[in-house]
């Protein structure tokens, strides 16, 4: 299978750039949740903008332990990239589940020199009420509608002050999704690297069981974001 036999997989090529979207897929249930969901519209997408795609399937992670969850790869594949992929100048990380529109204009477009681009889920949103109103809503239509031993009160709902609260950082002002982040390879991999064996050597349980808080606080501590 695939997933076993290769360490990647370019599906787009882009023409007189370097710019690669990039998605990692680890395990059976995550590679076919994206070839059967997202992989055509991120195809056309990238196609359609003159943006690479390339399939990263090696996991760079050691076996055991809390930070052997495959999602903290984040921090990882871009010192592979600039070790192994010299090709690639500039990505725009995406989580497996993201659902791209064809349609949509180049993001490349909104890369800033020395900053992680990312989206903030509480300003410049498309939609009237922030993130924080969209999850306990969620919360209460499952607890309604479909699960009623769901509880409203749990990690997914806390919002971004508790969040920060939790790990007892200060409150940053924002917060963003890490399911997306554009940088450039040469500037910005070895500031990832070094979060990951940071947090690791700390050994810090965040509330998420993931890389998010921790992306977070970093990232905005540091001021290397682009909004």
């Amino acid at each position: 299978m695939m997933i076993k036999e290769k360490t990647f997989k370019i599906f787009v090529k882009p023409k007189k750039n370097q710019n690669y979207v990039a998605t990692i897929l680890i395990g059976k249930k995550v590679y076919q949740e994206w070839e059967n969901f997202s992989k055509r519209l991120v195809i056309q997408y990238c196609k359609n903008n003159n943006i690479g795609l390339i399939v990263f399937y090696k996991n760079l992670l050691p076996n055991k332990g809390y930070y052997s969850n495959p999602v903290f790869n984040k921090y990882l594949f871009a010192d592979y990239f600039s070790k192994n992929m010299k090709f690639i100048e500039n990505v725009c990380y995406m989580d497996h589940d993201i659902l791209c529109n064809p349609l949509a204009p180049n993001i490349f477009n909104h890369l800033k020199k020395g900053k992680f681009s990312v989206v903030s889920k509480y300003k410049n949103t498309p939609y009237s009420r922030d993130d924080d109103y969209l999850k306990r809503k969620a919360a209460f239509m499952r607890k309604s509608y479909y699960q009623s031993s769901f509880p409203l009160d749990t990690a997914l709902t806390i919002n971004r002050k508790q969040t920060y609260k939790f790990h007892n950082w200060p409150d940053l002002g924002d917060y963003f999704c890490s399911g997306l982040f554009m940088f450039n390879i040469k500037e910005k991999s070895k500031f990832l690297k070094n979060i990951y064996y940071k947090y690791k050597k700390k050994n810090l349980r965040t509330l998420t069981t993931g890389e998010e808080p921790i992306m977070n606080y970093e990232f905005l501590k540091a001021k290397k974001v682009h909004w």
